[in-house]
């Protein structure tokens, strides 16, 4: 299963998909390649938004009873400000715009972004948005092999099966199996029962 697929699927995650595609730089080519300032941008603005669910996770545990809408504690609203602050370089809005081939056609609605950042960090940035806004933010994981992947479960570490063996060969349990099968192999070979 390539990456990405969980959020294909998954048709409300439009720009999640973009963003795997482009932080693992399969993206089209008219969305750009990803630089490393870009990735960086993209990956504080992934920090920032779960820091600032962690502060008000804190809080609301602390003080249920508060209206964190009209009266959020001071170390929560500089967390919203910085996320504002981050997203204010990715402007977005809705379009519309007549599709369809000769003799038939359709309103098709879409989103569209504003001048800043390239097309491909805009896409990625409210990719990022959209597991916030589903609450799946943490699922956004990296591979020991460096590809991005949406988890499908919290304990995922690895994007495909392959991956997760190799991180399986390095535990300490494999070697120690593996070389008590070794030993037991090359006395059996050594034994002359085997060829």
């Amino acid at each position: 299963m390539k990456t990405g697929d969980n959020a294909k699927r998954n048709p409300k995650l439009i720009f999640t998909s973009h963003l795997l595609s482009w932080l693992n730089q399969d993206s089209p080519p008219y969305r750009g390649k990803p630089t490393k300032a870009s990735r960086m941008r993209i990956l504080t603005l992934c920090s920032a938004i779960r820091d600032a669910t962690v502060l008000l996770s804190a809080a609301v545990e602390a003080e249920p009873d508060r209206n964190y809408w009209e009266d959020p504690p001071a170390a929560v609203q500089e967390a919203l400000e910085k996320i504002e602050g981050i997203l204010s370089d990715y402007p977005m809005w809705p379009s519309v715009e007549i599709s369809g081939k000769y003799g038939e056609g359709g309103l098709h609605f879409d989103h569209g972004t504003g001048p800043g950042r390239p097309q491909g960090e805009q896409t990625a940035a409210w990719g990022v948005v959209e597991l916030a806004e589903s609450r799946r933010l943490h699922l956004i994981r990296q591979c020991a092999c460096g590809k991005w992947f949406l988890a499908k479960r919290n304990d995922q570490k690895a994007c495909t099966p392959i991956c997760r063996h190799k991180a399986y060969e390095q535990t300490d349990a494999y070697k120690a199996m593996r070389r008590k099968y070794m030993r037991e192999y090359y006395a059996l070979k050594n034994s002359g029962k085997v060829r």
